[in-house]
């Protein structure tokens, strides 16, 4: 399980958003990073692994709930894949 910072992985959210300066260095950074975490989540998906991603906004507290909810649903559904 990854859990990004929205800024830092480039989500489209609210917090998410590129800055106002510097528009290419951060455009960059952030295309430098989401192109990082997806060769890192395919690495663990060839080994076998199953990979989920939790991002910041999902666990503000207006939203918490819907997050852990959904992750449960996901992680019950892996789980009776992987027992049956």
């Amino acid at each position: 399980m990854f859990v990004h910072g929205c800024f830092w992985h480039g989500h489209d959210c609210r917090q998410g958003r590129t800055p106002s300066t510097n528009v290419g260095y951060w455009t960059s950074k952030i295309e430098d990073n989401r192109a990082s975490d997806a060769r890192k989540a395919q690495a663990l998906r060839d080994l076998g692994w199953r990979v989920f991603t939790v991002w910041e906004c999902e666990l503000k507290a207006k939203s918490l709930t819907a997050s852990v909810t959904n992750l449960s649903a996901a992680l019950a559904r892996a789980h009776f894949k992987l027992a049956n």
